[in-house]
């Protein structure tokens, strides 16, 4: 299984809010990075400043966690785009919590996507049959 682990990590930016950041806490103490909250990743995050923010080339190897309704804005700008998908959930633009999306730019600014989905938590009973 893929996770985060097998990815070069050298940023972490985050929304302004708590829970964005307690998200990354833990990515951030196994990496040895600090988070960087941003507002262009918060709530009320432009569609314009996300998306230049996301094609800024300074950001190689960097964690963004932001909030569904700022996933929506980027990803429908990407889709339209051109966006690749590797391995889809059941629809392309599908983000459940905890899940997550490495998305690597090419220098054709094409987006390839691969969907991560949520790691089951220990202890936790699945909703089986």
């Amino acid at each position: 299984m893929v996770r985060l682990e097998d990815y070069p990590i050298d940023r972490i930016l985050c929304s302004p809010t708590l829970r964005c950041q307690q998200t990354v806490q833990p990515l951030a103490r196994d990496r040895s990075l600090e988070v960087k909250p941003l507002a262009t990743l918060g709530l009320d995050a432009g569609p314009s400043h996300l998306r230049a923010l996301f094609w800024d080339r300074a950001l190689h190897n960097a964690v963004l966690c932001t909030h569904g309704e700022t996933i929506s804005r980027l990803f429908a700008a990407l889709f339209v785009e051109g966006l690749v998908v590797e391995s889809v959930p059941e629809s392309p633009l599908d983000w459940p919590k905890g899940s997550t999306w490495v998305l690597q730019r090419t220098e054709q600014r094409r987006v390839h996507g691969r969907f991560l989905a949520p790691l089951a938590l220990e202890g936790r009973q699945s909703a089986g049959p």
